[in-house]
């Protein structure tokens, strides 16, 4: 008797919370896992994410330097350094310091996930359109020029995922389920 009252189910009037958070397919994440995972994602993966961004910015830019003797393209280089420095520190304290706890503090995060993404769109071309300083002296063939033009310009794919992404955002920040719309975004990273 005693081992058949300890198997029985509660009461349908006292429903039992769940542990456990399922998604459409099917797959379920304890909620204690994902509030970890989570946590570690916010101060761990995004701020990584736009380090490491900055530092491959930084790292074509000092190559591009090595280059050129011109003083105005030293100064135009290193311009563009210190803005993607600057937004690089700028973004990673703010994912580190806003969090999305309410409907204003959202806004304030997504104003400042808008404006480095446009900032890292404007970085981006300026990044893809320095080496063309180095080809207006160059004297050889057309037809090497645009060869050249070509290989310096593959950084292009990422300057087309910067724009998407900005665009992403942007359509994020007026969506109602703001977290399934953010995927689109993440995907792009």
């Amino acid at each position: 008797m005693a081992v058949t009252t300890s198997l029985q189910t509660p009461p349908a009037a006292t429903p039992q919370p769940s542990p456990v958070i399922g998604d459409p397919v099917g797959l379920t994440v304890l909620a204690t896992i994902f509030a970890i995972l989570q946590s570690i994602a916010n101060w761990a993966g995004v701020p990584l994410y736009n380090l490491t961004t900055s530092f491959i910015k930084a790292s074509v830019l000092m190559f591009y330097l090595r280059f050129f003797v011109d003083m105005t393209y030293r100064m135009v280089t290193y311009g563009v350094l210190f803005v993607v420095v600057a937004y690089g520190i700028v973004n990673v304290a703010a994912t580190m310091v806003l969090s999305c706890t309410s409907k204003a503090a959202c806004d304030q995060v997504f104003r400042v996930y808008i404006t480095c993404a446009a900032i890292n769109v404007a970085t981006d071309a300026a990044i893809l359109l320095l080496p063309f300083w180095l080809l207006r002296p160059m004297k050889v063939a057309f037809a090497r020029k645009v060869g050249i033009a070509l290989i310096l310009m593959g950084g292009g794919f990422v300057f087309g995922v910067s724009i998407y992404r900005l665009v992403i955002i942007i359509i994020v920040d007026s969506e109602e389920d703001v977290t399934y719309a953010w995927g689109d975004s993440v995907k792009w990273r």
